[in-house]
């Protein structure tokens, strides 16, 4: 995002005079640019307030206000905040918190194992049919669980990194799938 620096007065005052004052002499005297640059100081003003809160717009690069998106955003469900953070540091796990959103495709979720150091696969199963329905009727019925992903670590994976990849797939995942987890010929639920 680029905001455009904020203007001085006697800038602003020199657009208003040639943009907005008809031609003449009777327009263009000191008396008329001194008020001009007086009506124009309030603007600067503004133009300046403006600029300097256009950082504060997302935590990756707040500086006033960091400490308002720590408490917005609370703790960290994946425990991520629990070191002594930096401020850059800070800046870089709330803007990763603000933006972030799950995704329904498998991919997107091998790719955050791999972030955390592991190769899973991941295994969709079709969803279960419940029984026939007809155009028309009021009732269909539904499974509890409409999605099930299995999801295969390998035998490699640490205690840690399983722990880890549970808890993203658990507070990621869409709400009607339910994620088991296979390692070392387990089987584990989130």
């Amino acid at each position: 995002m680029s905001i455009a620096p904020p203007r001085s007065a006697a800038e602003i005052a020199e657009e208003w005079h040639s943009d907005l004052l008809p031609g003449g002499p009777a327009w263009h005297g000191p008396n008329i640019k001194s008020l001009m640059h007086a009506l124009a100081l309030p603007r600067e003003t503004l133009e300046g307030d403006i600029a300097s809160i256009a950082t504060e717009i997302c935590p990756g690069t707040a500086h006033l206000l960091l400490d308002d998106y720590r408490d917005v955003l609370g703790t960290d469900p994946l425990g991520r905040d629990e070191n002594n953070l930096t401020d850059d540091e800070w800046r870089a796990l709330l803007q990763q918190r603000w933006t972030a959103r799950g995704n329904q495709r498998p991919d997107f979720y091998k790719e955050l194992a791999k972030k955390l150091g592991c190769d899973i696969k991941l295994w969709e199963p079709d969803a279960p049919l419940v029984g026939g329905t007809i155009c028309g009727t009021k009732e269909l019925a539904a499974p509890s669980v409409a999605f099930q992903w299995i999801v295969i670590l390998p035998d490699e994976t640490t205690d840690e990194q399983a722990r880890k990849i549970r808890q993203f797939f658990n507070f990621l995942k869409p709400a009607d799938s339910e994620v088991y987890f296979l390692r070392k010929g387990s089987w584990f639920n989130g």
